[in-house]
């Protein structure tokens, strides 16, 4: 898909068990969707990037087209993104680094 690769959750977690493929500057996402989206040009969740500062419009249209509800980028540092629903059913996307700043949508 694009420059990405689409797989299965239990199979990428089997391949991990079988042989160590993630370690340092890895990118996943997560969707209930079997099909996929790719990825807008240009996004890097690996660290050092600093989304939690400012989450481009592109990136929340993406998530919520492709119904990514995680994404996780290891390098320096860790960041991931959120997609949760509110105690009210509002949907919000968050950022986050390992110091815990954050900027929701």
């Amino acid at each position: 898909m694009g420059e990405s690769l689409l797989i299965e959750t239990r199979k990428l977690l089997d391949a991990e068990r079988a042989e160590r493929i993630f370690f340092g500057f890895d990118e996943i996402w997560f969707s209930s969707n079997s099909g996929g989206t790719p990825k807008p040009r240009g996004l890097c969740l690996n660290g050092p990037s600093e989304l939690h500062r400012q989450m481009p419009d592109t990136l929340i249209q993406w998530m919520q087209t492709g119904n990514y509800s995680l994404g996780l980028g290891d390098g320096t540092g860790l960041n991931y993104i959120a997609k949760v629903r509110s105690i009210v059913g509002r949907c919000i996307i968050s950022a986050y680094n390992e110091t815990d700043e954050r900027k929701a949508a």
